[in-house]
């Protein structure tokens, strides 16, 4: 009963300030596909590819060579995990420079989740190590390193959806 004139009086109030029209006709949201004052449908297709390439150059001058640094330097790091040496400090840059760039090719650099980018192929690269040393040793690792370089383009992906989509919930 109460609901009835709740809506009966929104109804009353609504038509007051329409002159007792009915507020569809009057509302142009519905119109608003027709509106001149919107933009064109090819600008709108037009930013969207822009979008587009933007995203595929980003992942292609940032995201690929950084993941190719970040594998790269890991990888050379772990057959001398023993033993400290000059070279690991440039090793080191290379793996700090690496990841900053796959940050900028398919995350945000603002967000501080999208660290987990770098560090899962990091991990992953780790988890690699220790499975190759029980396999086979360095050999294995040094010959067959470059055929897991594939799994390290697809982990950053995964762990940037993982991140993004654990915020949703």
């Amino acid at each position: 009963m109460k609901t009835i004139k709740i809506k009966e009086r929104i109804k009353n109030a609504r038509n007051a300030f329409l002159d007792n029209e009915h507020s569809e006709e009057n509302n142009r949201l519905n119109y608003a596909n027709k509106s001149i004052f919107l933009p064109d449908e090819n600008f709108l297709n037009f930013t969207g590819q822009n979008k587009i390439w933007a995203t595929i150059l980003k992942q292609v001058f940032l995201f690929f060579p950084g993941t190719f640094l970040l594998f790269s330097a890991t990888v050379a790091l772990s057959f001398n995990y023993f033993i400290w040496q000059p070279q690991n400090y440039l090793k080191i840059f290379i793996l700090i420079v690496g990841s900053l760039m796959m940050i900028g090719g398919i995350g945000d650099l603002k967000n501080p989740k999208h660290l987990v980018v770098p560090f899962s192929t990091i991990i992953v690269c780790a988890l690699i190590f220790m499975i190759s040393l029980r396999a086979g040793g360095q050999s294995f690792l040094m010959n067959g390193a470059i055929y897991f370089f594939p799994l390290m383009l697809i982990v950053p992906f995964l762990a940037k959806g993982w991140v993004d989509g654990k915020g949703e919930d």
